[in-house]
């Protein structure tokens, strides 16, 4: 599914969302299979769960999904270009060095998510407010959400006895002995 405008996170993170709602997925699990620890954060969702195809095993956070969503949108996500948020909106264009993040810091800031505004200082909080637009997948606009849900709605299903050969002829070797299962 393409969605103009919008990552594969926020595509994958709406259909998280829409089918564990629906009964596409009632009763069931649902496995985001992907390295990238963003998803994580769908595991709040509850019947959510992510597999690691490099590392060949779960993907988890010992702290639980919604502490880790909170030190992700504090310390930022360099690779996605998003400095932590003691560091100003052009850490990365501008080669500027980041201030660094104390874990003590970040769990003095748990202890008080609830009045995060009071609690940390001005700019810190615009910047925490900056993070988590672009982190927390909860933030996806709705344009892109509900075009997500309609594509994935309206999308035309490959004839599912040529996907033995789609996995053949993409050298998907680690998925051909589940090929049954799909």
């Amino acid at each position: 599914i393409k969605v103009e405008k919008a990552e594969a996170d926020d595509i994958i993170g709406t259909l998280a969302n829409f089918v564990r709602r629906t009964s596409y997925c009632v009763n069931k699990e649902i496995v985001i299979i992907s390295a990238d620890k963003d998803f994580i954060q769908l595991q709040q969702l509850g019947n959510v769960i992510q597999w690691s195809p490099f590392q060949q095993k779960l993907v988890k956070s010992e702290e639980g999904p919604t502490k880790y969503i909170f030190e992700h949108i504090m310390k930022g996500d360099s690779s996605d270009g998003v400095p932590n948020v003691l560091s100003p909106d052009n850490s990365f264009t501008d080669h500027i060095r980041q201030t660094p993040m104390r874990k003590k810091l970040i769990n003095e800031w748990w202890d008080n998510k609830d009045k995060l505004k009071e609690v940390m200082p001005q700019e810190a909080f615009r910047n925490y407010m900056r993070n988590r637009e672009m982190i927390d997948l909860n933030q996806t606009p709705e344009a892109i959400k509900m075009e997500s849900i309609e594509k994935f709605k309206s999308y035309k299903y490959s004839d599912r006895r040529n996907i033995l050969t789609y996995l053949v002829e993409n050298d998907m070797k680690l998925l051909i002995d589940s090929a049954g299962e799909f």
